[in-house]
């Protein structure tokens, strides 16, 4: 297994979630603080594996590893975009719910409306480059979509790229995965969500990973050299306690986190690319 890429994606200062929160001035200014606590690690490398052909014979294939781990604070949480936090909020878990691995995910559009998790993948010198978005939670959870760009946000709309079927894993405690029974079944993989939450009070991590096939790259991608790994985060400013009436619902807001941000946040610029470690 060779490493790309491994760092904390950083959070925007010009994300709207820290400037538009429709609360009194001191309260903004507390809950800002704790969402610049939140914290995302991502690991992205490539691996080989051995999967069988049409003609019945084994070939290496592969692939592209991207693990995502996302550390969200207790006190932001009622605010966060997330349906394992909402079951959190009632009742107190050991684990994120199980997904149904029976029921596959599928290609799903404009999942950036809400929290979601992507990454650019691009070479220099060349215009095109592909995105990849994965929903982490809720009803889409495990859904995806790939497009591929000829150039800076063109086309609009972008090109899909219609994948297998996505096949979600199970995987409880460890991060070593079966690739080789998956890969007949799947071209991007998602593992089962593992939340480190114990009771109401504790901070909550959420492990995601996927799986991309290289081969399914344009061929202009092949040897791509440029990563770029991003989060959108939303949050909105509805909150009630026992001392406090229900603050008036705004437009959710988002979070931008990367590892590297243009001003104001744009994803697709590739001048804040990160280059990929041999």
């Amino acid at each position: 297994m060779s490493i790309k890429f491994s760092g904390l994606l950083t959070l925007s200062a010009e994300s709207p979630a820290l400037n538009n929160l429709n609360l009194p001035a001191e309260r903004a200014e507390k809950l800002v603080a704790k969402l610049k606590e939140i914290s995302i690690h991502v690991t992205i490398s490539t691996s080989t594996t051995d999967t069988e052909n049409d003609t019945a014979t084994n070939t290496k294939e592969s692939l592209l590893i991207f693990d995502y781990q996302i550390n969200i604070p207790t006190e932001v949480q009622p605010f966060v975009h997330w349906q394992e936090l909402d079951k959190k909020l009632d009742k107190e878990i050991s684990t994120a719910d199980d997904w149904d691995t029976t029921a596959p995910g599928k290609f799903t559009d404009e999942l950036w409306k809400d929290s979601c998790l992507e990454c650019f993948i691009g070479k220099t010198g060349v215009t095109d480059y592909v995105e990849i978005n994965v929903c982490p939670q809720g009803s889409h959870r495990g859904d995806y979509a790939v497009y591929h760009f000829e150039d800076y946000r063109t086309p609009q709309p972008p090109q899909a790229l219609l994948l297998d079927t996505v096949h979600n894993t199970k995987q409880h405690t460890s991060q070593s995965l079966d690739i080789d029974e998956t890969l007949k079944k799947a071209r991007i993989l998602c593992t089962e969500p593992v939340s480190t939450t114990t009771n109401k009070s504790s901070d909550t991590s959420f492990y995601r990973q996927f799986i991309f096939q290289l081969s399914q790259l344009p061929d202009t991608l092949q040897d791509f050299d440029l990563l770029h790994p991003c989060v959108i985060l939303f949050v909105d400013d509805t909150f009630t306690d026992a001392n406090e009436p229900v603050i008036n619902k705004t437009q959710p807001q988002e979070l931008f986190f990367a590892s590297s941000h243009a001003n104001p946040p744009d994803f697709h610029n590739k001048d804040y690319w990160s280059k990929s470690k041999l």
